[in-house]
């Protein structure tokens, strides 16, 4: 039985129609836990969890493997002058992609009327033109495009790039540091820029997790069998809802935390990179994440 129908359109829209959508969104614990009744299922989901929580907590511990991780956290500290450009590259490519694709910021949000908009932020992004003021009109558009529809919660990543670049310094390189446009520096919030990108991702990933997934079991089990995903890994599509919603919830709650960062952007980026080439997904639908995942390994696990 459905309980408290909502709406799951995110990800999932790239795969479903607006009549599946409608058809197959709602809550239905006795179908999401039914993969919980056969054993074998149950071992898996538990291994599966618990294999997480190794990779998070063991894999440094490892006497060589923590002296690769020191030396990898010391090389990755050395680009963080490169964040603010990777922020703006993620972002002005997504911005575009929405332009193009007639929405604004995410699939759910269809207003037409800032596609060129967008666009044409997303090159200036791109080419680092007048970024003092980018910063705070994708600001704008996000909280805009939020207002039409809370499920932007789960875009939180486009907020979060678009905040690191009106703290930090975002000219180079670009047009703006070639011309000598100057900049708004904002020190005294770059001590908080870890916080802020890695919480606003990690309640992002978090809500989806459970919001796309768990709350919508029969919506996520159309993708994936819509998309065979269970003669990859031969279970239940019930238990696939169940265990990839887990394992993502995980990962983001341990991002909030700030539980080993470094190496859970890392398994993350894995996973949305198999995500991405598995359902031949458009590349602006992840773009932001990927860049994310990739400043959170730069910044590693300052709080």
């Amino acid at each position: 039985m459905f309980l408290f129908p909502q709406t799951a359109e995110a990800h999932v829209r790239y795969i479903a129609d607006d009549a599946t959508v409608e058809k197959l969104s709602g809550l239905d614990f006795s179908y999401l836990f039914e993969a919980l009744s056969d054993s074998k299922n149950l071992t898996i989901i538990i291994i599966s969890i618990v294999s997480v929580l190794v990779l998070v907590w063991l894999l440094p511990k490892i006497g060589f493997l923590r002296r690769k991780f020191s030396f990898i956290d010391a090389h990755a500290d050395s680009y963080a002058s490169l964040v603010p450009w990777m922020a703006r590259l993620s972002l002005g490519i997504a911005l575009i992609g929405a332009g193009t694709g007639g929405y604004l910021i995410n699939p759910v949000v269809e207003i037409a009327l800032y596609s060129q908009i967008q666009i044409i932020l997303g090159f200036m992004l791109l080419a680092g033109f007048l970024s003092v003021f980018l910063a705070p009109l994708v600001i704008y558009l996000f909280i805009f495009a939020f207002l039409q529809d809370w499920y932007l919660l789960g875009a939180l990543d486009v907020l979060v790039l678009a905040l690191l670049l009106f703290i930090y310094d975002s000219r180079r390189p670009g047009i703006d540091d070639i011309i000598g446009i100057p900049d708004i520096k904002i020190k005294f919030l770059h001590h908080y820029v870890p916080k802020i990108v890695r919480v606003g991702t990690g309640i992002s990933l978090t809500f989806l997790a459970v919001y796309e997934k768990l709350l919508n079991p029969h919506l996520s089990a159309f993708v994936v069998e819509t998309t065979n995903l269970t003669n990859v890994i031969p279970v239940s599509p019930s238990m696939w809802v169940l265990s990839a919603g887990s394992i993502e919830a995980i990962l983001g709650i341990f991002l909030i935390l700030g539980i080993r960062t470094r190496l859970v952007s890392v398994i993350t980026f894995i996973v949305l990179a198999l995500s991405f080439f598995y359902f031949k997904e458009d590349v602006t639908s992840h773009i932001t994440l990927f860049g994310v995942m990739s400043i959170l390994f730069i910044l590693g696990d300052k709080r």
